[in-house]
């Protein structure tokens, strides 16, 4: 399974503001606890260590204050490996970590997005002959945005549109990569954003159309978001539907594709929409 979000982290996921944040995230893939910290509780029925899955967290994470706070990164949350940085770009740099270690410093924000696709296809590729699960979240479209030299004057819709048809084209690149891989008929892919556009930031953050709100605000422009699930083979194609799935779905939903059993020892926030994908 492999989950692609674009401006995505866990502390702003709707599911990321309840009980259990991180437990709950995790069990969707069927992760194993991490070493220390208040999640080693959770218990992975999804995850089979004899068939040696792996797993990847590639791209922004923000739980840990953009620092290196242990029992808070990925890589103490079940994530074998994590590339990114920890925190968003609104300063106009990142600094790179690679699992626990810093890997890096860039302000070149039109960078980010092909940077991060090139290691999730380089994931893919090293781990295509077992099970695995990646959580590929991009920084853009974030404030500071930009796009590559490829990508930046291309559009219609300004500099925030040439950033959506960067992700655009890297999300094509990753589908390719999944079929060149031989795993297309194997593979469900979840692609979703955390919240509406960031109205303050004008142009440069987005519109939510008809919607009333944006990022920040109850109303409908601030948590109405577009989700696509790709699974063919599993999925039936070309389907619009307008029923309601929130975030908080994608853990027993998740759960449910993979044929895991949910835990019985918490409150679950969400259901099973397997049946409306």
């Amino acid at each position: 399974m492999l989950w692609v979000d674009y401006d995505r982290d866990p502390a702003h996921r709707s599911d990321g503001e309840r009980r259990d944040e991180v437990d709950e995230f995790l069990y969707a893939a069927g992760l194993r606890p991490g070493e220390g910290g208040a999640h080693d509780r959770v218990v992975s029925h999804a995850r089979d260590d004899a068939r040696q899955d792996a797993t990847g967290c590639d791209g922004k994470c923000d739980l840990s204050g953009r620092k290196v706070a242990r029992s808070m990164l990925p890589t103490d949350q079940g994530f074998d490996y994590y590339f990114g940085p920890l925190g968003s770009n609104d300063a106009g740099w990142v600094v790179f970590y690679e699992n626990t270690l810093k890997g890096g410093v860039t302000d070149d924000m039109g960078r980010l997005t092909k940077l991060y696709t090139d290691r999730a296809i380089k994931f893919i590729a090293e781990h295509k002959s077992q099970p695995f699960f990646l959580y590929l979240a991009h920084s853009m479209p974030h404030v500071k945005i930009d796009a590559s030299r490829r990508f930046r004057g291309r559009s219609k819709g300004g500099l925030y549109g040439d950033v959506i048809e960067e992700i655009d084209w890297n999300v094509g690149r990753i589908l390719d990569a999944v079929e060149k891989s031989g795993l297309d008929e194997r593979t469900i892919i979840f692609f979703t954003s955390d919240n509406g556009p960031w109205l303050s930031k004008g142009t440069g953050g987005g519109s939510a159309a008809a919607l009333r709100g944006g990022k920040g605000s109850a109303w409908e422009g601030g948590f109405r978001v577009p989700c696509i699930v790709w699974g063919p083979g599993r999925i039936p194609a070309g389907r619009v539907s307008n029923a309601m799935m929130a975030t908080l779905d994608i853990l027993p939903t998740l759960a449910a594709l993979a044929g895991a059993k949910l835990p019985d020892d918490r409150v679950i926030d969400g259901r099973d929409q397997s049946p409306l994908i």
